[in-house]
């Protein structure tokens, strides 16, 4: 993990890596506030293509990035297709589920 961050003697790693999770859990609150659900998700259920591969069978183009499932949506898109949106990553993720636990074993 230390390979993702550059050496700095201003700011250390760790800070770095508080800094960005702050950041995210910032945006998330404020996606709350708004009335959108959301969901913290790391590890295993994030890395694995086999998350990627589920989202895009069932309808969701997605990019696994490191460990994010990154989305593109349209400037123009509703509240009712950021719904849908949320519950084919939920889906995937409930179908994801045995294969990624295989994966811990």
């Amino acid at each position: 993990m230390e390979g993702r961050y550059p050496e700095n003697h201003k700011v250390p790693v760790w800070e770095q890596q508080m800094s960005a999770g702050c950041a995210v859990m910032a945006m998330q609150m404020a996606a709350i506030a708004q009335g959108f659900n959301g969901i913290w998700r790391s590890g295993a259920l994030t890395e694995s293509p086999v998350v990627r591969d589920a989202c895009i069978r069932n309808g969701l183009m997605v990019r696994g990035i490191r460990d994010s499932i990154v989305m593109c949506p349209p400037l123009i898109i509703t509240r009712t297709e950021i719904d849908r949106m949320i519950d084919i990553i939920g889906r995937s993720l409930r179908e994801s589920e045995p294969a990624l636990r295989a994966l811990k074993s």
